[in-house]
This record gives structure tokens, sequence and C-alpha cells, in this order.
């Protein structure tokens, strides 16, 4: 892979009574053309810890990746592993979905009907 620009981590929530998560990793390069699932990780642990451990898998195949854009859930996991394990990205982001459940949650905590 020659040129990484975005790096994108989701994770499922609550889907079984287990406590596992699927945890994907989707790579876009900068012509677009996206290396999907370059990763999956089923675990019970949500932690720094468990993704440095995964990003150092990718890092072992794939060499360090330098991408422009880190986008994930709302949350500092992911993030803060790829920090550790391969570095600054320059631009992180928040998944779409995730910021619109946010919001739609916290409207309703908006009492004053002129804000």
């Amino acid at each position: 892979m020659t040129s990484q620009n975005i790096i994108a981590v989701d994770s499922t929530h609550g889907l079984n009574s287990y406590d596992f998560e699927l945890s994907t990793v989707l790579i876009v390069d900068d012509w677009g053309e996206d290396f999907p699932d370059a990763c999956l990780l089923l675990t019970n642990r949500q932690d720094s810890v468990i993704f440095e451990n995964c990003f150092d898998a990718i890092k072992s195949k794939l060499g360090l990746l330098k991408p422009k854009t880190f986008m994930s859930d709302i949350t500092n996991v992911f993030y803060k592993a790829w920090f550790r394990v391969m570095g600054l990205v320059p631009n992180q982001l928040f998944c779409a979905w995730h910021i619109d459940r946010a919001w739609q949650t916290n409207l309703s905590k908006i009492t004053d009907s002129e804000k």
C-alpha cells in the first residue's frame, strides 16, 4: 500500500449478551480506494492496550502507516492506541453516526425554546 489517506475504526455495540464487540479497521488511500476490513478484532475488552496490540499487528504486516485523517467512535481509546503505535495523525474525526446519536440524545436537555 503506497499511501494511506484515512484510517477508520468502528466497533459494534451491545449486539450480544456476552459483551463481545467486533471492531474493524478500514484504510482508504489517496485515490479513494479502500482496503475494507484491514483488521477485524473480536474482543470483550475495549481499551487502549487491546488496540495497541491490534495496531502493532497491522504495523508488522503493512509497516508504519501515516494517514492524514483518523476517524473513530466518540472515544479516545482508538486514537490513543494508534498514536502510541503509529504516531501523530493531523486530523481526528468522529463518526457521523455517533455524532448524530449524541446530538439526538442531548437535544432534550435544552429547555429554552429560543436556543
